[in-house]
């Protein structure tokens, strides 16, 4: 790629979707979270608004889809994600509030839906 380009610093990334490579990736997204009922988010602070509701907007449709944070500041990110939520999806977004280097496989694994 001539011109990499890398959307950081701002939490209001939407009007960025609109210019190359970001539509794709933003299409590739969406398209595979709505193929899954299940998501682990490591080190995901949700502080891109236009994700955020994205998530928000995927729990919303299923009553199966979860969630997971893994993120040594989990409760401060869940909050960000729980503003967008109706109440009867709180249930289903959990976390673990450490760093991915500190969570082992068998924890996740024991979240995993079986």
């Amino acid at each position: 790629m001539d011109n990499p380009r890398v959307l950081v610093g701002t939490t209001s990334k939407a009007r960025h979707y609109l210019y190359s490579p970001f539509p794709q990736l933003l299409a590739f997204f969406q398209s595979h979270l709505e193929r899954t009922d299940t998501v682990v988010a490591c080190g995901l602070s949700l502080g891109d608004e236009g994700i955020r509701a994205y998530l928000a907007q995927w729990l919303s449709r299923g009553a199966s889809r979860r969630l997971l944070i893994i993120d040594p500041n989990a409760s401060d990110v869940k909050l960000r994600l729980l503003k967008h939520l109706d109440w009867q999806n709180h249930g289903r977004v959990d976390l673990i509030g450490r760093g991915i280097q500190d969570v082992s496989w068998q924890e996740v694994k024991d979240w995993l839906p079986a």
